[in-house]
């Protein structure tokens, strides 16, 4: 799975400093925000994946009250050296990150800009979006940081800028943290004496038979109602 490109929002314009932010960014902003959730990943949030993709169909993009964790800027040598590295270390695996290295080739000039949003990673106009992308865990290495994608399946590099460790440090730090809370809220909510909750736990535990049920016996039912509703064929 590779993550989706989205057009750049002219009205952000690079930082020159690095800094490391907890608040929104909007003009009557006077405090912290709580973070929204980020959907990293934890064990029991995988089954519900499919479902968020399926009805999730509007795209990643900047906006004026998006909330901001970290963001750097990248310069313009360090970034050439960055996208020569990453195209010898993938060489030509399938999984190589081409539209990121793509549009880090395209700001190899004045360089580009990282921003770590609580539900997205934006490199430039490039997007990675943790509702449609799983992000196993975050791992910061010499120059770079190494996002773990799928439980390993495949990663994505991103960029650091010559003084950015520690603030790499800071928001793997936080995403650890919105992913361990939203893993414990999602337990709580599991663990609710609640109607769909027992009907789920009896769904997981006897999944085959729910299954042969759903496909053998559900749905002929429901097609001989429907016939049987509108009358016989002629």
């Amino acid at each position: 799975m590779r993550a989706g490109c989205h057009a750049s929002n002219n009205s952000f314009k690079p930082t020159p400093n690095l800094s490391f932010v907890e608040t929104c960014r909007r003009a009557s902003n006077t405090g912290s925000q709580s973070l929204r959730s980020a959907r990293l990943n934890s064990d029991v949030r995988h089954q519900r994946k499919f479902f968020q993709n399926l009805w999730s169909f509007g795209m990643t993009t900047r906006h004026s009250k998006e909330l901001v964790l970290a963001r750097w800027t990248v310069d313009a040598a360090r970034l050439r050296a960055f996208t020569q590295q990453m195209r010898t270390r993938y060489g030509k695996s399938p999984f190589a990150p081409i539209d990121l290295l793509n549009t880090c080739e395209k700001h190899s000039v004045f360089g580009i800009e990282v921003v770590c949003r609580d539900d997205a990673i934006f490199v430039g106009p490039w997007c990675l979006a943790f509702l449609y992308n799983e992000v196993s865990a975050l791992h910061l290495e010499d120059t770079w940081v190494r996002v773990e994608m799928e439980r390993g399946l495949y990663e994505i590099p991103l960029p650091l800028a010559p003084n950015g460790r520690s603030t790499a440090q800071s928001v793997i730090h936080l995403y650890t943290q919105i992913a361990e809370e939203e893993t414990r809220r999602y337990i709580a909510e599991r663990q609710a004496p609640t109607w769909s909750n027992r009907l789920l736990n009896v769904a997981e535990a006897h999944f085959i038979w729910v299954t042969l049920g759903l496909f053998f016996v559900i749905l002929p039912l429901a097609v001989l109602i429907i016939v049987w509703l509108r009358g016989s064929p002629e």
